[in-house]
């Protein structure tokens, strides 16, 4: 269960969005209706997770490295200078947010975001504006299965695939979020919760493995890891780039057929997500049907996914239940040495602060939030109840009237 945030953060100042007595507040709807962002997805944004340490209070881990990213993104889309002064108080700002809304908590969530203001013209946003809202979440992606549909493959042309795996690498942008969030939604809306798929499987315009829709991918082949490159249209994780200094994994090209037919292990790896073991990867087998002709799939491999094949239906957009058939490749690891095991406690070490090499990149969360900040909260809360009680009464005016 999501926990939502209070308290959000817009340009150096706090305001009250959601109230336990009032509900939603006047403040929740801060962004213009006409943000050039909005209209043109020209914004840059991080996740980012507070775990408890092992000295009993949160620690964000490689929020430095969160922010470079930031700054690399909003400088390269034209947004605002990595060098701009505005930097350090908005990533002091992060912190405060997350001890204001949940202090002492585990898993934090915050997302930082930049955008630019109303216009509707192509570019034209007038001023940049940062933001930051507030969860908790304790489980990001609940399943161990992930699923390969007709809408998770990137359709970009050739000449543009080394310029965009460039700038995913780099660069978080709603903008670069357009097929993995259809395909999110489409899990969440059309599929049976009971087939335990938390993410749609993601692959390039060469039809290899690229990424999950908030997640890396590491696989085990025959007792060696390897993750897709950079050069695979990623983005290039900072929870990834973590497990590779802890892990000897190989960055190469991962073709669906080998992942399908080779994989003992198949690890998702995302600072929301921490690491998941992925047991099961379904295909849409018409979609099977169509890799198979173009030889993406090898016929040796098909024939494994339909010996294990699920029928099942989905919902459509109105409601209607349609039949789909899938086939089920399970990832079964048969040797006696788990890296995903691993993989998952040495990662939890590091962001726990229980592995010396990580320690440097920690951030603590002040399990309260400073009286200032909390002064700040006090006025954000009583000014939103007044903003609430002013338009009621305009409402009731134009009831009686």
């Amino acid at each position: 269960m999501v926990e939502k945030g209070q308290y959000a953060y817009l340009d150096n100042k706090i305001y009250c969005i959601r109230d336990s007595e009032q509900g939603k507040m006047p403040d929740y709807n801060l962004i213009e209706i006409d943000s050039n962002s909005l209209q043109y997805a020209r914004t840059v944004f991080e996740g980012i997770i507070a775990n408890m340490g092992r000295h009993g209070y949160p620690n964000i881990f490689a929020l430095g490295q969160h922010m470079e990213r930031m700054k690399n993104g909003a400088e390269f889309l034209n947004l605002v200078s990595k060098t701009s002064p505005v930097w350090p108080g908005f990533e002091s700002a992060i912190i405060d947010m997350m001890s204001l809304n949940f202090p002492g908590r585990d898993r934090i969530y915050a997302r930082p975001f930049v955008y630019t203001g109303g216009g509707l013209g192509v570019g034209r946003g007038e001023g940049v504006h940062f933001g930051i809202a507030c969860e908790v979440w304790p489980d990001y992606a609940p399943g161990d299965a992930i699923v390969l549909m007709p809408h998770t493959l990137r359709a970009v042309d050739l000449f543009h695939l080394k310029q965009l795996s460039t700038l995913k690498a780099n660069v978080k942008s709603s903008g670069l979020y357009e097929d993995s969030g259809n395909a999110k939604s489409r899990i969440i809306k059309e599929f049976d919760p009971s087939l335990g798929i938390c993410e749609p499987l993601i692959l390039n315009i060469m039809m290899n493995v690229a990424e999950l829709s908030g997640a890396n991918l590491i696989v085990n082949i025959n007792g060696k890891l390897y993750t897709p490159s950079l050069a695979s249209n990623i983005l290039g994780g900072i929870t990834r780039a973590a497990i590779m200094k802890m892990h000897l994994v190989e960055e190469k090209a991962l073709g669906l057929d080998e992942v399908l037919a080779n994989s003992s292990e198949l690890i998702a790896c995302g600072t929301a997500m921490s690491t998941k073991s992925i047991n099961t990867i379904y295909v849409v087998k018409e979609l099977a049907d169509e890799l198979v002709e173009s030889a993406v799939i090898s016929r040796n491999t098909h024939e494994i996914g339909l010996k294990n094949v699920v029928e099942t239906v989905r919902t459509t957009k109105d409601g209607e239940p349609v039949p789909i058939s899938l086939l089920a490749y399970k990832i079964e690891n048969k040797s006696d040495v788990s890296f995903a095991e691993q993989i998952s406690k040495g990662y939890l070490e590091a962001v726990r602060g229980e592995r010396d090499e990580f320690k440097h990149m920690l951030t603590r969360v002040p399990s309260k939030p400073s009286d200032i900040i909390q002064e700040k909260a006090r006025i954000a809360r009583q000014q939103g109840i007044q903003k609430a009680e002013f338009l009621a009464n305009i409402n009731r005016a134009k009831v009686l009237a």
